[in-house]
């Protein structure tokens, strides 16, 4: 236990060392053929989404996205999205964002076209129902971003008939594209 919180404590401080000086990319200003941009301006960030997703602006530093898979009689009940803001300079930011009530089974710094994420898995089951999160967090000043992506999926067996099992392969790969298509916005004034 305690080599396991080391690790995840180096993973951490190599992502935040690595976070000191942001690199900007040109943003995308036209999605793509399947999919959406959204554009949060007040932070200075953007990323793509499949379009047939709904999108929801909780608040400010908040945004819920019900993702999109076109499949029929699958044992997939929910895969979200929940983009959070926190604001190390506000009285609610927080220094370190995580999934709370729970320790990731792994956690490793990854690099997505010019950003360096923290990246959290969990994974909880119960009566052949799981409940799969995968948490990527990135910093900039006084930003953390995460996106916190939910995969809640019941036992295929517990309905006639049976339910198919949902495309893990495809919710991993529009997850990895979501995170992919991340850009800082540059300033402009």
């Amino acid at each position: 236990m305690k080599t396991k919180k080391i690790s995840h404590l180096i993973c951490l401080i190599l992502f935040l060392t690595q976070m000191s000086s942001p690199s900007y990319s040109q943003p995308k200003t036209e999605p793509s053929q399947n999919q959406m941009i959204y554009k949060n301006i007040s932070y200075g960030f953007q990323f793509g989404y499949p379009k047939g997703s709904k999108l929801r602006e909780k608040e400010k530093g908040e945004t819920h996205i019900e993702l999109y898979i076109n499949e029929a009689r699958t044992n997939l009940i929910r895969f979200s999205l929940k983009v959070t803001v926190f604001d190390k300079n506000q009285k609610n930011g927080s220094g370190v964002a995580t999934r709370p009530g729970s320790v990731p089974s792994t956690s490793t710094a990854v690099k997505k076209g010019e950003n360096i994420f923290l990246k959290e898995l969990f994974l909880e089951r119960g009566a052949g129902h799981s409940n799969q999160s995968v948490l990527y967090s990135i910093e900039k000043e006084n930003l953390i971003i995460q996106f916190y992506f939910q995969i809640k999926t019941m036992n295929p067996d517990v309905v006639e008939p049976p339910l198919n099992p949902y495309n893990e392969k495809l919710a991993l790969e529009i997850m990895e594209q979501i995170v992919s298509s991340f850009q800082w916005i540059p300033e402009t004034r």
